[in-house]
């Protein structure tokens, strides 16, 4: 009888220790630069608040494909890009967008259209690469920042989040600072500074 417990007992005990673990559901995703957060699911949306590059925001879900995620940071509550957020998966940090696959995020429903009365996109941001970037503006000297903030110019809408690095399509036209090696332009309603090679490297804010 004795021997009949203690069989049964390790049976249970293998039965248990077969059972995989859970996956935890992702409630948190760290921004891999600064990354702005807006008011709905898409670019035409206004901007309410952004992540410091590196800084943590409560996750509530993202949407199919994990194109924009539903976030809370200090206190503002929209959306941002799940290109440039990151969350972990097996002990390693994992861009969110389109690896939904190996995190178990909640999907929430939103159509990411562009607000009443704005222009068709024109094209798509070239992304910086792996989702991350230095998160560094250039420091201007002659007055390029002067000038474009008394120059605005009407927004254009591009696919894609404006980020330090995000590459402008060529068949964008920019405007050019006068006296510098830099342009500018209004995209998703964001006064952005391009270089010579059409990276951004200046977001207004």
């Amino acid at each position: 009888m004795f021997r009949k417990t203690v069989a049964t007992a390790a049976l249970l005990t293998g039965s248990l220790l077969a059972v995989p673990a859970l996956a935890q559901t992702v409630t948190s995703a760290t921004a891999t630069t600064d990354l702005n957060i807006r008011s709905g699911a898409g670019v035409g949306y206004d901007v309410v608040g952004f992540i410091p590059n590196g800084e943590t925001a409560d996750l509530m879900g993202c949407t199919e494909g994990s194109t924009w995620c539903e976030v809370t940071y200090d206190g503002t509550t929209g959306w941002a890009s799940g290109g440039y957020l990151s969350a972990e998966a097996e002990g390693s940090p994992t861009v969110i967008y389109q690896n939904e696959a190996g995190l178990d995020i909640a999907t929430v429903t939103y159509d990411p259209e562009l607000p009443d009365g704005a222009v068709t996109v024109n094209g798509a941001l070239v992304s910086p690469g792996d989702g991350t970037t230095d998160g560094t503006s250039v420091e201007f000297e002659n007055g390029e920042l002067t000038y474009v903030n008394d120059n605005p110019i009407d927004p254009i809408y591009l696919e894609g989040e404006v980020v330090i690095g995000a590459g402008v399509p060529e068949d964008v036209v920019l405007t050019p600072i006068p006296d510098s090696d830099y342009s500018y332009a209004n995209v998703n309603r964001q006064q952005v500074v391009v270089g010579p090679e059409r990276n951004i490297v200046y977001v207004g804010r």
